[in-house]
């Protein structure tokens, strides 16, 4: 499956905010934060928005795509009805 540009935002906004989750779980330093001059400055809010909605952007995609029917099984459904019951049990 091919990635959207949106997806590849979302995708780098997370490993934005899990780098620095990773950088203050361990060293206690919100690189963000730090960098964007505090954890209450507008671009700093902004960033940590961003990756809320990149969290969420991409909860709903794989939610999505684990409720979707597999291509492969349906394509086996049809071709070979018992290799897919066969597979299913």
């Amino acid at each position: 499956m091919r990635r959207s540009t949106i997806g590849w935002v979302s995708f780098g906004m997370l490993a934005v905010g899990a780098a620095n989750w990773s950088v203050k779980g361990l060293f206690g330093h919100d690189l963000v934060a730090e960098s964007l001059g505090g954890s209450r400055a507008f671009l700093a809010r902004l960033v940590y928005t961003a990756v809320g909605i990149a969290g969420v952007y991409e909860a709903v995609r794989v939610m999505s795509s684990a409720m979707s029917p597999d291509p492969l099984e349906a394509f086996l459904e049809e071709a070979q009805p018992e290799l897919a019951t066969a597979m299913r049990d």
